[in-house]
Order: C-alpha cells, then structure tokens, then sequence
C-alpha cells in the first residue's frame, strides 16, 4: 500500500564530503524530524544525527538522547541509536 506524506522539508549544504542536512516529514499529526551531517566516501555513507525526533500525534514524543551514529553502504547499514520518551 503506498502512502502519500502531508508534508516534506528538507535543508541540506556542504557537498559529498561534508555535508548538513535537516528534514522534517508529516502524515497528518504524525511527525519525524531528523537533522545531522554526514559524509559520502567509497560508496558508503556515514554521519551523525544530532536531532531525531518522532511524535505519533497522540501526546508522546521520542527524542535521542545522544548523537546517533549511522553507516549506509549498498550491501550493509548500521544505526546506532537511543531514544527516550518525552511528554
């Protein structure tokens, strides 16, 4: 089933190398912002997410606690990551 997002922000510079991104996707009360920098080096990236927020539009939001650590590559991924819920 495909689903169809309300709304897509994103801000991203820098170039391959070095490179800052912040998104923001919405499916009605539903939200995910992600925000971070990466790099993209040997057909692999990897980066940090500094913002990782998910709210599932009732009262409960989820927030990392620390800067994710995340690896994508065309045959592995890895993402490290610990959130904590927030009201």
């Amino acid at each position: 089933e495909d689903v169809s997002l309300d709304n897509v922000t994103s801000t991203l510079s820098g170039d391959s190398e070095n490179h800052n991104f912040e998104t923001s996707l919405r499916y009605g009360d539903i939200s995910l912002d992600l925000g971070g920098s990466g790099r993209y080096a040997a057909d692999q990236w990897s980066g940090e997410l500094g913002l990782i927020r998910f709210s599932d539009g009732m009262q409960t939001e989820w927030r990392n606690l620390d800067k994710a650590q995340a690896r994508f590559a065309k045959d592995s991924a890895a993402l490290d990551i610990c959130l904590e819920e927030s009201q």
